[in-house]
């Protein structure tokens, strides 16, 4: 009465045929997935790993031996780097001193030309005053004196005096002065 107990199932015929040719298979080793198989698959898997470590081992060289040129090549481009921002820095303080110096030029230039624009204002007055005293004095018939002229380049010197002749010295006399009735 035991066997009614337990569970079963109908199978058919083929399937029972199909699973008695596995289990002779696998008694016999021919089936795959056997030690053997299992074994073969370990092993390559173990050779590809280890392929694929020594690769890794090359590539991890490889980047320390680059990681070592890059700090090389940094520690020889680092002093450049820093003249470059020396030199910049060197470079505004120049151009701030020229933009300066123009800004002096500009100014006294602009100084001179006034000097000069009353100078020559100042040479027609002094014109306009002698003429005036002439007038006055009624000798404009007398000598007459060259008249300043102001001319841009450089002053000329006069030639030495001659031996035995000293510098002379030239007085001017102030015009008589005339009573209101002559």
């Amino acid at each position: 009465m035991k066997m009614a107990e337990e569970d079963y199932e109908l199978l058919p015929h083929r399937e029972i045929q199909r699973l008695k040719e596995e289990i002779s298979k696998l008694k016999g080793g021919e089936a795959i997935g056997t030690d053997k198989d299992l074994k073969k698959a370990v092993s390559d898997l173990s050779e590809k790993i280890d392929s694929m470590n020594e690769i890794l081992e090359e590539a991890s060289k490889d980047l320390r031996e680059e990681d070592k040129e890059a700090e090389i090549i940094k520690d020889k481009i680092d002093p450049i780097m820093n003249k470059m921002v020396e030199l910049g820095e060197q470079n505004q303080k120049i151009a701030k001193g020229l933009i300066a110096i123009n800004d002096v030029v500009n100014e006294k230039l602009e100084e001179l030309t006034r000097l000069v624009e009353e100078l020559r204002t100042m040479a027609t007055d002094i014109k306009e005053m002698k003429m005036d005293i002439r007038k006055l004095s009624g000798r404009a018939a007398g000598p007459v004196m060259p008249e300043p002229t102001i001319t841009p380049g450089p002053p000329t010197v006069p030639p030495p005096p001659a031996p035995g002749e000293g510098p002379q010295r030239m007085e001017i006399k102030p015009p008589k002065k005339r009573g209101l009735f002559g």
